[in-house]
């Protein structure tokens, strides 16, 4: 996967997010990029300082969840967790934790990586729409706002 200041894929979607770490918990504050294929992370916002990246695979690899507040912590608010099927890549980084500094930033998150996994099955319609056709049932009401 090209990670590169140059990459020829073009962002999807960019921003500042907090990302928990793994074995100390700790927030830190990282640049996201939503690629084709992938969700990469820096340490700065002019992508030099590359640190990781989380392949976007199919639907049925990924999973998004919303996470309870942290009521300790106004900045942790909006929660949520991208994560990745441990049967599909077993041997790369599986979640990515991550927290948003308001809803409106979190719902565009889900929604810019939703799009992305589904964009094979036609990514450009509202997620509801798209789940409600692959599976032909209603969608989770907990996330139709995403």
């Amino acid at each position: 996967m090209d990670t590169s200041n140059g990459s020829a894929l073009q962002i999807q979607h960019s921003g500042w997010l907090r990302k928990q770490g793994g074995k100390f918990r700790t927030w830190k504050r990282r640049y996201f990029v939503l690629r084709q294929g992938s969700l990469e992370y820096y340490a700065d916002s002019e992508l030099i300082r590359f640190i990781d990246a989380l392949e976007i695979g199919p639907p049925d690899a990924m999973e998004i969840t919303l996470c309870e507040s942290d009521a300790t912590s106004e900045d942790k608010a909006y929660n949520f967790i991208v994560k990745r099927s441990k049967a599909w890549g077993s041997d790369q980084k599986q979640s990515l934790f991550l927290s948003a500094s308001t809803a409106a930033e979190r719902r565009d998150w889900i929604r810019a990586v939703r799009k992305q996994l589904y964009l094979k099955m036609g990514g450009g319609s509202e997620f509801i729409d798209t789940l409600q056709h692959i599976t032909g049932k209603e969608g989770d009401s907990s996330l139709a706002e995403y």
